[in-house]
């Protein structure tokens, strides 16, 4: 969805940011899990999802030039906040239970738990059908788009919407995917290649 819309082959979550926003965001949820008492299968996902979405936002409003979205810029900004993000997530591993910090690195790392509960699952499947399918009834438009946000505004798409809409189901799917295995980075950006080719 983000390398059609931005028609840049090397867009993809990692490189935008958001998945390092979704990161932020379950670190924060674990390391104030022992002020509060809640719900760490659904926290941890809505953690992600507000951290992926504030991500997008900023990154969003930093690549705009006069209305108009430019890929370079995007991707550019993408690489800043992305770092920034890496920053705010080294200062959390200052404040946990230093005991904590291997879990919290392996994580970071792209680990699959042994074992997922099944509320965490069912709400990040959620999340990732929800996103999934709005991006499909989103894909003639998205086609459209590859033509250039002028024809595609003299088409009837509304360019403004589609992206709003295609960077909120991106950060839902990431931030479902980065609070069960944590901020892998570039699948995003080979899967969608090796789809190509196999189909």
């Amino acid at each position: 969805a983000l390398q059609g819309m931005l028609r840049n082959p090397l867009a993809e979550p990692y490189l935008l940011g958001v998945s390092s926003g979704a990161g932020v965001g379950v670190l924060l949820g674990y390391a104030v899990s022992g002020w509060f008492v809640w719900a760490g299968w659904l926290a941890l996902p809505m953690l992600a999802f507000v951290g992926a979405t504030l991500t997008c936002g900023v990154v969003y409003m930093l690549a705009q030039r006069g209305g108009r979205i430019d890929s370079l810029s995007l991707i550019l900004s993408g690489v800043i906040i992305n770092c920034f993000n890496g920053a705010i997530m080294l200062v959390i591993y200052l404040y946990i239970d230093p005991l904590r910090i291997p879990d919290y690195i392996q994580w970071s790392m792209g680990r699959l738990p042994d074992m997922v509960p099944m509320g965490l699952l069912a709400v990040s499947a959620g999340l990732v059908a929800v996103g999934s399918l709005v991006l499909l009834f989103s894909a003639a438009s998205m086609n459209v788009l590859t033509l250039g946000d002028t024809v595609a505004a003299s088409s009837g798409v509304s360019v403004h919407r589609l992206r709003l809409v295609t960077f909120v189901c991106v950060g839902m799917m990431t931030a479902a995917a980065v609070a069960i295995a944590g901020p892998i980075g570039f699948l995003g950006l080979i899967v969608p290649h090796i789809c190509r080719m196999i189909v």
